[in-house]
Formats: structure tokens, sequence, C-alpha cells
């Protein structure tokens, strides 16, 4: 009963709709009401599966080099926007970046680590060695989020996270490869039992 009222006070902590039906939660959620038992159930029924015909889809969270001004910038802005996506997307997740997504959080800390905390997936590139990054995914993998880590070719693993599998990405080769190699990585990886949990 707590968490029904919780969900009819704030549906938006319980989960999100596609953007074209922003704004509806509440009122779909209290039109599944069973009205103390009176509703007829095909009509319940009915409802919660139109529900869950317009939920968002999971999310896949990026974590990677957002500075310009760093020399890998490019090269990792290319394999995310020519191949992660398209491999993301594919495999049914809707994909969010801070510093390129809308947020509605003012402090950016506060959007990355409020998105990760409920993120399905973590994309985490850790070329040019980051340190937010390194921070973003020790907290993905203590949240048993699920990790596909990634790195440009050359990059040295920190810490103990060599022994995490990474998919190596080259800059300058065909995107199809690049795509191919990397859809095979997912479905090799993503469901590997979470380090922590």
């Amino acid at each position: 009963m707590r968490l029904s009222a919780e969900a009819r006070n704030d549906p938006s902590r319980f989960f999100s709709l596609r953007s074209d039906f922003a704004g509806t939660a509440g009122g779909r959620l209290a039109a599944m009401s069973t009205r103390g038992g009176s509703e007829d159930v095909n009509i319940i029924a009915g409802k919660v599966l139109a529900l869950l015909r317009i939920l968002s889809p999971p999310i896949a969270f990026y974590v990677r080099l957002l500075n310009p001004a760093v020399a890998t910038f490019s090269p990792v802005e290319e394999f995310f926007r020519d191949v992660v996506d398209n491999v993301v997307e594919e495999a049914g997740f809707k994909h969010i970046e801070i510093g390129t997504d809308p947020t509605e959080e003012p402090f950016l800390n506060v959007a990355i680590f409020e998105n990760l905390h409920f993120a399905s997936v973590a994309v985490i590139d850790v070329t040019s060695e980051r340190p937010n990054c390194h921070i973003e995914l020790g907290y993905a993998l203590g949240r048993s989020i699920k990790v596909i880590l990634t790195a440009e070719e050359g990059t040295i693993l920190p810490f103990d996270s060599h022994d995490i599998p990474c998919f190596f990405w080259k800059h300058g080769i065909d995107n199809n490869a690049r795509r191919k190699a990397l859809r095979e990585f997912w479905q090799k990886y993503i469901d590997r039992r979470p380090l922590v949990g």
C-alpha cells in the first residue's frame, strides 16, 4: 500500500514513459485503479498492457571523455556516435550522456550519479585515463550495474580493471567492422555475473 501511494505521488521514481507521453504517467497509473474491486479485470489488464507499451526503454549510461580540449576527444566522440550509439540502440536501450543530453539537475556531478544509479547498463570508456571515469566505473561495479568497458587501443587500464573484459577499439578503421566487433563483445559479456552482489 505504501509503495502504491508513493508511486501515485511521484510516478517518475518508479517508471518513465517515452517522451511523446511525458506528463501522463500519473493519470495512467490512476486509471489502473481497481476501484475497490469494482472495475472489470479485462479493462485493468488492458490499461496495464497499454502502459507497458509506452515505457521508456532501459537506460545505457555513457561514461567517457567529454573535454574537447583533450587530444583524444575527437576519436572518442566518433567512436560513440558512429559505433556505440548504434549497438546500444540495437540492444534495446536508450542512451544518456551528460553534457550532450538534457538534465534537470543543477550540478553536473549530481546528474551523473543520479543517472548512473538508475541505469541498466553503463558503457564506460577509459581512453585518456580520466579520473572521473574511474570513479564512475567503481560506482557502477559497486552497484552491480552491467558494465561494458571500452578504451582506445594502447590505453593502459588502471588498477585492477585489467581483469575486467575490455573492448579495445581502433580509430580510423571501418565503422561496420567496429560495430560488428562491439556487438559481439556486448553479446559475450553483457550478462556476466556482477563483481559485487
